[in-house]
């Protein structure tokens, strides 16, 4: 740990604290009130602590280094790694590359990577599942299970990226709280109802919108149906007794889900054009640019999709919030300056 904080360029003086906090630490295990003997501990960091984690990330941090071929995504201790190709051979040979590298690291590390919480992951069109639908990855001679469907960082992803499985997942998990929240009626007013509402349902509506909202509409109404319950339940409304839905949001003082999935795809938007996200979201969005003067210049250009999912991605939902683009867009021509357009229209939302 300490080697690692030196090549970061630390002084000697931090480096010297760093030595004092990290060494003659002792590690022990308390369980059924006997407490075991204690440990050295000689590599790593303190777990516990409250530097525990930013050590973590800095131990860790230099593991892209040893991935030549591969992208690799880390996560605290959620480490990813991919490749695209069409072949799925050539990708299984790479990842078996790569990850025998990782393997390698970590032992010099003394750190330890477990088979059998390791999964592989293949993604593909329908016509290129039908084909092969499944890898061989392997690690210390042990075959990585491969999955159909992984959660990563809360969202569940399957083998299209078609999303349903997700909002399955989280169709469930908004039920079982709907129902809770059913019966502390009888016990809590509307305030404390509503407050429970906003403290864990609607987080989950709201976390990875911008993704799962691509989905098919019939899908996301399954999410509505479920909000729209429980507004009744906090308005103490009967099943059985007709009340809009516009009216339960208007007494609410609620969005529909569809209306904050916007909200947030255009405010994404404006980070994106404005250097507030991460580079390769950033990077997405094309401006046109001309030697000489034309009215377009300036303009979003965005790619043309070539898939029908593809175009209902954020990038292409966002722009069309303020002008509806064709099915199949070549430029945003028809979007007059539509920079400034977003620096007018984003702030107006809270």
């Amino acid at each position: 740990m300490l080697k690692k904080l030196k090549q970061m360029g630390l002084s000697q003086a931090c480096l010297n604290w760093f030595e004092s906090y990290l060494t003659n630490r002792k590690v022990g295990t308390f369980l059924n009130s006997s407490l075991s003997d204690f440990s050295d501990i000689h590599h790593g960091v303190p777990q516990g602590s409250i530097l525990g984690p930013v050590l973590f990330v800095i131990y860790i941090n230099d593991i892209v280094q040893q991935v030549k071929d591969c992208n690799i995504h880390l996560y605290a201790d959620d480490t990813v790694l991919y490749f695209s190709h069409k072949d799925p051979s050539h990708i299984e040979n790479v990842l078996n590359n790569n990850l025998k590298q990782v393997y390698d690291w970590m032992c010099v590390n003394k750190l330890s990577l477990n088979p059998s919480k390791t999964e592989s992951f293949l993604i593909g069109s329908r016509s290129q599942l039908a084909r092969r639908n499944s890898l061989c990855i392997k690690l210390c001679g042990q075959v990585i299970k491969h999955k159909e469907t992984v959660k990563y960082l809360g969202v569940t992803l399957d083998q299209q990226l078609k999303w349903d499985v997700h909002i399955n997942v989280l169709c469930s998990k908004v039920s079982k709280l709907v129902n809770y929240l059913s019966r502390l009626r009888y016990f809590l007013n509307e305030t404390c109802l509503k407050l429970l509402y906003n403290s864990l349902i609607l987080p989950l509506f709201d976390y990875a919108d911008l993704i799962y909202g691509s989905s098919n509409t019939k899908y996301t109404m399954q999410l509505q149906k479920l909000q729209n319950r429980a507004g009744r339940t906090i308005l103490r409304i009967s099943p059985y007794k007709h009340t809009s839905n516009h009216v339960i949001h208007q007494l609410l003082n609620w969005e529909s889900l569809n209306s904050r999935r916007k909200k947030h795809i255009n405010s994404m938007v404006f980070k994106c054009l404005h250097d507030l996200s991460a580079p390769y979201l950033k990077d997405s969005f094309k401006f046109i640019s001309h030697n000489y003067s034309l009215r377009s210049n300036g303009n979003l250009s965005l790619p043309k999709p070539k898939t029908e999912y593809c175009r209902r991605m954020f990038i292409y939902r966002g722009s069309s919030s303020y002008n509806e683009l064709p099915s199949q867009p070549k430029s945003c021509s028809t979007l007059t300056s539509f920079n400034k357009l977003i620096n007018t229209i984003i702030p107006k939302f809270p």
